[in-house]
């Protein structure tokens, strides 16, 4: 009896490994990874794709000739190399139309320059990454350069950290556990950031609306207080 439950118990466990393994499709997430190499470079042949996502060749030429074939992606005929098609520029646009807040916000965010002279950054939290949206530059010569479009670690951007402080504590705490390149970056984070989402919180109250400016990690993190007035803290 004993071995017959153990055998059962066995049966089940195995179940649920074989269940988890067949959750998701191996194939479509090795044409989302060849389709992803395409935010780094305009044209990619063959060899550069499978070298940069380390699937085979031959998987690569299979998972290409689909994605010409549904209009996804598009070969060069004088380079013999692959660009994005079409069908990528349908989906956009219907993104893009679907996004009219971004140009909304974006009226805001050139008043907020004009009064503070400092770069506005629009983002949206992924996971552990912040994506920037859109951006209205300084009009000084040194200022940040954060590509429109491009995930970075939210940990590691002023502005990512903003979106954090009005995340529940456990899941920053759980993001800063799991990151290593964080300590590389700001020193003094770790120390500050209870401080920083008390701050946070006490401004939700208030209905002020914050945003962080990182500088390069010799320079410190700036907190910068966007209300009526502007205030501006520096923690070193």
């Amino acid at each position: 009896m004993r071995n017959t439950a153990k055998n059962e118990n066995n049966t089940a466990a195995k179940g649920k490994t074989a269940e988890k393994e067949t959750s998701f499709s191996k194939s479509i997430l090795k044409t989302l990874s060849i389709l992803e190499q395409y935010s780094k470079a305009d044209e990619l042949g063959i060899k550069e794709l499978s070298e940069s996502t380390g699937i085979p060749a031959s998987t690569v030429q299979r998972i290409v000739n689909t994605l010409v074939m549904k209009q996804y992606l598009v070969q060069n005929p004088h380079t013999l190399k692959y660009q994005l098609g079409i069908a990528f520029f349908n989906i956009s646009s219907r993104y893009s139309n679907s996004r009219d807040w971004v140009e909304v916000a974006k009226a805001h965010m050139e008043e907020q320059v004009e009064k503070t002279q400092e770069t506005v950054n629009l983002a949206i939290l992924q996971g552990k990454s912040v994506i920037y949206l859109t951006k209205v530059d300084s009009p000084h010569i040194l200022r940040p350069n954060f590509t429109v479009g491009t995930a970075y670690p939210a940990l590691n951007t002023a502005l990512g950290r903003c979106l954090l402080a009005y995340q529940p504590w456990d899941k920053v705490e759980r993001m800063i556990s799991c990151s290593r390149i964080l300590i590389k970056i700001s020193t003094n984070f770790m120390k500050c950031w209870k401080k920083l989402s008390g701050m946070a919180m006490q401004q939700r109250m208030k209905s002020f609306s914050l945003d962080f400016f990182a500088s390069l990690p010799r320079y410190g993190t700036r907190m910068t207080v966007l209300s009526r007035q502007l205030a501006r803290v520096s923690l070193r």
